[in-house]
């Protein structure tokens, strides 16, 4: 397999299914089945010195995530970056237009220099026991937390907390 070695964002989400996930009790295999392919990627971007930085977004806004159980699933975060959250659904709440303001900079930072932009605001690229930003948890725009968290889930180790059905 050919990677490109060109600087790289890498999301997840903490409800990682594709939309529409219509029945919740099938969420949780598709999540699952997508974790397993982003825990890789960015081991073996690694391996090859190309640089990946990774973010969980756990927003959980009712204007873009319109049925409540579905939460930050996979894209849900696109009309934070693209300032475009209450198009659809209604309008956004203020911490939800923070929130895509810090998105939309950190993008821009890494769209002007993607090497030394990210890095230069306290985000870091992927290697082994570093961390990731996380967006939108609780009432913290962003935050950082352990990798070993975002991979650990596929080897069975643990459940990342509100990844599964909320039943």
């Amino acid at each position: 397999m050919e990677l490109t070695k060109q600087p790289q964002i890498q999301s997840r989400s903490t409800h990682f299914s594709v939309p529409p996930c219509k029945q919740q009790r099938t969420c949780p295999l598709r999540t699952l089945s997508l974790l397993l392919i982003t825990t890789n990627k960015p081991r073996n971007r690694y391996a090859v010195s190309a640089p990946t930085y990774r973010y969980l977004y756990t927003g959980n806004f009712s204007n873009i995530s319109p049925r409540p159980w579905e939460g930050a699933y996979h894209s849900s975060e696109l009309p934070l970056v693209f300032g475009t959250s209450n198009v659809a659904h209604g309008q956004s709440t203020d911490f939800e237009n923070a929130l895509s303001a810090a998105m939309q900079d950190l993008y821009l930072a890494f769209i002007s220099d993607p090497v030394h932009g990210l890095p230069a605001r306290g985000w870091n690229a992927y290697e082994t026991g570093g961390e990731a930003v996380e967006f939108g948890k609780g009432d913290k725009l962003v935050g950082k937390f352990g990798l070993d968290v975002l991979g650990s889930v596929c080897e069975g180790a643990v459940g990342i907390a509100g990844a599964g059905s909320p039943e």
